[in-house]
């Protein structure tokens, strides 16, 4: 894949990009995440089709990597990884089995890192500022940075592979926690003290979620899909300034998140479909942020609806194609609502010597 033109790996943060566009990853047709590609058994690829301008199942991706797996009736497939970094106590495992019954799978999956380390003092700093006419330098001389990180994920998942349908539920665990000192010393040329100042961090993190995806092919080739993914989120994070003003805060924030979608697509012969998306987003945020015993609390609601009509077509195959959509979007913030209609016409179009 790294030789096609236009495809980017980014093997750090885990993302495939066409064009500068993010590249939808399917497993026999169906979205899946990284997770889910890490995990596949070389040997049972049959092959990868990869989609740059048009994918008649996905036809509002920009570009689509599909992986053709062979399927199981029976037995079960294990896959392990760990990485250790070689100079500080850091990295991260990963344990994931698949079990096969007729046309139904079952998956298990564990996964966590940890990074404790303090590394080496970083540089002193000088910040020159300019109060009314006075000079005053800020010098900053780091002394200690210990990291402590912790975290560990679980999956579990259903997948059922029908006649004419495709079923997959899954649900998720996470949590997290990390704590990091910053020790150093601060000084001012205004000033002959020298401040030895500590500034505490301590952060819990975890995060629930669920997942359940639905596709059905009816007659003439026609098909709709359903996904509906919901995922909660809290975390809870203290700090602890001491220096020549000292305050401790803490931040409790919870976060809901809902996205359900459902698409209906109606391919006309070959090279043209049409297709019908309804999207729906909800945020809730809730934060409470404590300063010195003094509390401060704040909202946010956020919703956005997204209904799309759309027509795919290819002039030329592989070559020459075309979308046109049109797309009503209705949003809203704490009870303020905004409409946007925006009709859109899209075009890809290859050259070859």
């Amino acid at each position: 894949m790294l030789l096609i033109p236009g495809l980017k790996v980014d093997i750090f943060d885990n993302k495939i990009s066409t064009h500068g566009h993010q590249t939808m990853l399917c497993i026999n047709g169906r979205p899946a995440n990284e997770d889910e590609i890490k995990t596949l058994n070389p040997q049972d690829i049959k092959r990868i089709d990869y989609y740059d301008s048009f994918n008649p199942k996905h036809p509002t991706a920009n570009s689509v990597i599909d992986f053709i797996m062979a399927r199981h009736d029976r037995g079960a497939s294990v896959y392990l990884n760990a990485g250790q970094h070689v100079n500080r106590f850091s990295g991260d495992d990963l344990a994931d089995v698949k079990f096969y019954h007729k046309k139904s799978e079952f998956n298990i999956q564990l996964s966590g890192y940890y990074n404790h380390y303090n590394p080496e003092n970083g540089e002193e700093s000088t910040t020159c500022m300019d109060f009314g006419g006075t000079d005053v330098a800020k010098i900053v001389e780091p002394k200690s940075l210990p990291i402590h990180e912790n975290g560990l994920n679980g999956k579990f998942s259903y997948l059922r592979y029908g006649n004419n349908d495709i079923l997959h539920a899954a649900t998720y665990l996470g949590g997290g926690h990390s704590a990091r000192t910053d020790d150093y010393s601060l000084k001012f040329s205004t000033d002959v003290n020298d401040y030895q100042t500590k500034d505490r961090n301590h952060s819990d993190n975890i995060q629930p979620a669920a997942q359940i995806y639905y596709e059905k092919h009816l007659a003439n080739k026609h098909f709709f899909k359903m996904n509906l993914y919901g995922s909660y989120n809290e975390t809870d994070n203290q700090r602890f300034y001491t220096s020549n003003v000292d305050y401790n805060a803490k931040t409790a924030e919870r976060y809901y998140y809902l996205n359900p979608n459902f698409g209906y697509y109606m391919p006309i012969k070959d090279r043209n479909i049409a297709f019908l998306s309804v999207d729906y987003f909800l945020h809730k945020i809730n934060q409470t942020y404590t300063e010195n015993l003094l509390q401060n609390k704040s909202e946010l609601n956020y919703t956005h609806g997204i209904l799309q009509l759309g027509d795919n077509y290819q002039i030329v195959p592989q070559k020459v194609s075309f979308t046109l959509q049109l797309s009503d979007r209705i949003m809203t913030i704490n009870k303020q609502t905004k409409h946007y209609f925006s009709p859109q016409l899209f075009y890809k179009a290859k050259i070859f010597r």
